[in-house]
């Protein structure tokens, strides 16, 4: 993959959890598990519950991972764009 795929990646991981249909499904998700969880008949159904919402914040963690290394991509190649920008005036 090259930085410039992470970039954008990372760009489109950013503008799909920015999305409000998807932040509206994220969080009506997180509050029936909780509901559920939390009149739960047996443990086991807790435990279940529990790991859906585990998973769910996996799932937006993962989005957040490629948003970090798209900047963490574009920042340095701002940085050497700038140090070769310096070295290049006279």
């Amino acid at each position: 993959m090259t930085a410039e795929d992470d970039i954008i990646r990372g760009q489109r991981a950013a503008a799909i959890l920015a999305d409000p249909l998807v932040q509206e499904t994220f969080a009506a998700l997180e509050a029936a598990y909780i509901k559920q969880w939390r009149t739960a008949p047996s443990l086991d159904a807790r435990e279940a519950l529990w790991l859906l919402l585990q998973n769910l914040e996996t799932f937006r963690g993962q989005f957040g991972a490629y948003i970090r290394q798209g900047q963490a991509v574009a920042a340095e190649g701002d940085r050497r764009e700038k140090a070769r920008k310096q070295d290049a005036e006279p």
